[in-house]
């Protein structure tokens, strides 16, 4: 990790044949070779991320060595928000899991992920509190038929 802190400030067209040179694993190379289109991606959408839930659903979506590249050549506004991620946001779980949703009569499948990710987005944004909530979550916003 270290090394591709270092190779990271070097020009992009680089990066990767200084990796590749240097022997570094292939994860850290093709990391390298991706960090400026990652970069220039979370800069542009890191501040449309108002909410809580809006920044983790962001950020869930890349390793934890691409953001640190990432926070190290980012602005202060954009190193903070990934720093709030790391702090504050990323251990965060809904009041029910998958589990949960099974005993409650849901039936596994796609859906599955979408209702997850509504009540981790409700949790972090601070809309449920407890499983009571969470279940009268449920209820509203995907109401089983019977």
């Amino acid at each position: 990790m270290r090394l591709e802190v270092l190779i990271a400030y070097l020009a992009p067209e680089y990066r990767g044949k200084v990796a590749t040179n240097l022997q570094l694993p292939s994860d850290s190379i093709k990391r390298l070779q991706e960090l400026s289109a990652c970069n220039n991606e979370l800069l542009e959408r890191l501040p449309k991320c108002e909410l809580p839930s809006q920044l983790v659903l962001l950020l869930r979506n890349y390793e934890l060595p691409m953001l640190i590249a990432i926070a190290l050549q980012s602005p202060r506004s954009a190193r903070r928000q990934i720093w709030e991620f790391f702090t504050k946001w990323v251990n965060v779980q809904p009041p029910l899991n998958g589990n949960d949703l099974k005993a409650l009569g849901y039936k596994p499948g796609p859906g599955f992920k979408l209702m997850l990710d509504d009540l981790l987005a409700a949790t972090l944004d601070g809309h449920l509190g407890d499983r009571t909530d969470a279940i009268s979550f449920l209820a509203k916003h995907y109401p089983q038929g019977k």
